[in-house]
Order: C-alpha cells, then sequence, then structure tokens
C-alpha cells in the first residue's frame, strides 16, 4: 500500500475523531449546565 495515502487516511481518521470528541463534549456540557439550572430552580422554588 503507498504510504502517502495511508498517512492522509490515518489524518482524517484522527480528525473525525476529534471531531466526534468535541461534539460529545459539547452535549454533556450542556446536558450539566440543563440539570444545574434544573437544581437552582428547585431550590429557589422549593419544588
Amino acid at each position: 500500500m503507498d504510504t502517502e495515502r495511508l498517512e492522509k487516511k490515518i489524518k482524517l481518521t484522527c480528525i473525525e475523531l476529534d471531531l466526534t470528541q468535541t461534539q460529545l463534549a459539547e452535549k454533556i456540557n450542556a446536558k450539566e449546565k440543563k440539570e444545574t439550572l434544573g437544581m437552582k430552580l428547585e431550590h429557589r422554588y422549593h419544588l
């Protein structure tokens, strides 16, 4: 197999993985923010 082609495939795969991990981190952060907001509202209004 051509070494340059393999290197390009590896680089593309790494970029895709980075994007996926970034998206996952963003979703986790968004969920944590929602939960924190919900807890604050419950505490504030004694729900």
